[in-house]
This record gives C-alpha cells, structure tokens and sequence, in this order.
C-alpha cells in the first residue's frame, strides 16, 4: 500500500496491514507468487475503506449579544450535525444557527423581543472525516 494527500506524490510501498490510516489517496498492488507447477488465479480481490464520525466540542462558551462564531479545530469532510445547550434560558429566549459549514458555524441568542443577548453555551459537533490541511 501507498500513500498520498495529493495524489501526485505517493509514499514508498509498505505491506499492507488491516489498520488505521491518515492520507486522502491510497494505492494498493499485489505481489503473487505461486509454488509447485500448477497456476491459480486470484479471483476477487477488495479493500474497504471506512471513514469514521468523529466529534468537536466546546463548553461554557459565552456568545455575547452578537454573532459568535465557532471554528472547528478540524474541518470534517461533510457538513456536520450541530446539538447546542444552552444555561440560563428564559422563556421566549432562543438562538439561531447560521453559516454551517464543514469548518465552523455561527449562533446569535435573542429574547421574546428578537434584541440579542449574551448566553453561555456548550456545544458539540458530530460529523465524518477530517481534513488535513
């Protein structure tokens, strides 16, 4: 197995073990050698590759009254699902969800009347895949 996050420049080949591996591009060849006088076939042959959810998550994290934007440490490979928490609600409070994106998102709290307030919250961010800068 090879390995590249350009798909131009590929490691030296190394013997191919099942096991975790950080790369976006992956080749594979197969070396056979056949004994005796008689000649098999390799008949069917597959790699899976799985690419695993991970998680981000901040907590007690103060908004203020404007637009806080969060910035994941790593961006995921695909849009991620959001569960926000926040402390202290009243009744009428919500927030919003704005510019989600592979790499962040940003929330605002309002009261009942829409003026924005400063709210403490956690977050946590569920998604599949990393990218490697």
């Amino acid at each position: 197995m090879a390995t590249s996050d350009d798909n131009v420049t590929y490691s030296s080949y190394s013997t191919f073990v099942v096991g975790e591996y950080e790369a976006r591009y992956l080749k594979f060849k197969v070396l056979y050698t056949s004994t005796g006088t008689s000649r098999s076939m390799i008949s069917v042959l597959s790699v899976t590759a799985n690419v695993p959810k991970r998680q981000e998550s901040g907590s007690d994290v103060v908004s203020g009254t404007g637009v806080y934007a969060v910035t994941f440490g790593h961006a995921f490979k695909t849009n991620p699902a959001i569960g926000i928490s926040a402390q202290g609600l009243a009744t009428g409070d919500f927030y919003s969800i704005t510019s989600k994106s592979v790499s962040g998102f940003s929330i605002q709290f309002k009261n009942s009347s829409g003026t924005g307030i400063s709210k403490t919250f956690d977050w946590i961010a569920e998604g599949a895949g990393q990218v490697i800068p």
